[in-house]
């Protein structure tokens, strides 16, 4: 069920978190207002454009900017915590990768 393409989306996803983020950008996230959406699209794009680029998808990097900037704004807020995001950041990727396959056919 592991393909070359999932892994790479799993670990690109890491690189986009840890290092790729740095502390103004996960401090940033959290601001309210305009500040707070335009560190968490930032972030989100990050995320996006790598996916994209390992799928081969602006459709699918234009998706995973959108869902991961709204993932992070739930977890942000407090709404729930790491393990939950984490979850629902890997169930994305789960799910573009299968489109992507789906689509590639």
């Amino acid at each position: 069920m592991f393909s070359e393409p999932l892994l790479c989306l799993i670990i690109w996803h890491f690189i986009a978190d840890i290092p790729l983020q740095p502390p103004v950008l996960a401090d940033g996230k959290r601001k309210p207002g305009l500040a707070g959406i335009a560190m968490l699209g930032t972030h989100g794009l990050i995320h996006g454009i790598g996916t994209g680029l390992i799928l081969g998808s602006v459709w699918v990097a234009l998706a995973e900017t959108l869902v991961h900037a709204l993932v992070d704004w739930g977890k942000c807020r407090k709404y729930y915590g790491l393990i939950p995001d984490q979850c629902a950041h890997l169930s994305f990727l789960v799910l573009w990768f299968f489109i992507f396959q789906t689509s590639a056919m």
